[in-house]
């Protein structure tokens, strides 16, 4: 029923509200890409800028919110946006999407299983099925270049184009 929703949805061009049970913050936006196994959300914040594209699994979703006041008022807002860049996915599987946007970006935003405070933006330097090589442009306070190999189960979505994730590069 989820996915048949989330389609009706794109077709809609409707902004929603995904809660998640791996976070405590609502992703909001419009739907990009579904299918069986993954989601691509076009994030919008508050004042209906452009926040950058993420995916993550269909497994991880509690509820699905759309109709508010505030998303009408957000997606107003971003219809007079003009800042969005375009996106293109063709993977079925969050594994392939994670080679997939890696080669197509130079970096990416990577969010674990610790919240979502905790992420890394870094460039993916190789994969595996069960794991991640990354080298990070380091934590928020110093921004110092590490390596990392992180276990991807314990990834919780990805991000790409994010304005943040970009004035960081």
């Amino acid at each position: 029923m989820i996915v048949q929703e989330l389609k009706k949805l794109k077709l809609q061009s409707e902004l929603l509200s995904v809660r998640r049970h791996c976070s405590d913050d609502d992703l909001v936006g419009s739907v990009e890409y579904v299918n069986d196994e993954l989601l691509v959300l076009c994030l919008w914040n508050d004042e209906g800028r452009f926040n950058g594209y993420t995916v993550f699994e269909i497994g991880q979703i509690n509820e699905l919110i759309w109709g508010s006041r505030e998303h009408k008022a957000i997606a107003m807002l971003a219809k007079r946006s003009t800042d969005k860049p375009s996106f293109s996915l063709k993977s079925q599987s969050f594994f392939d999407a994670l080679q997939e946007l890696s080669q197509q970006h130079d970096t990416v935003c990577l969010y674990h299983e610790h919240g979502e405070n905790s992420f890394d933006i870094a460039k993916i330097e190789d994969l595996n099925g069960e794991w991640l090589k990354i080298s990070t442009f380091g934590p928020k306070r110093t921004l110092s270049r590490t390596n990392k190999l992180l276990y991807l189960k314990h990834l919780l979505r990805m991000t790409v184009n994010s304005p943040y994730q970009e004035s960081i590069i």
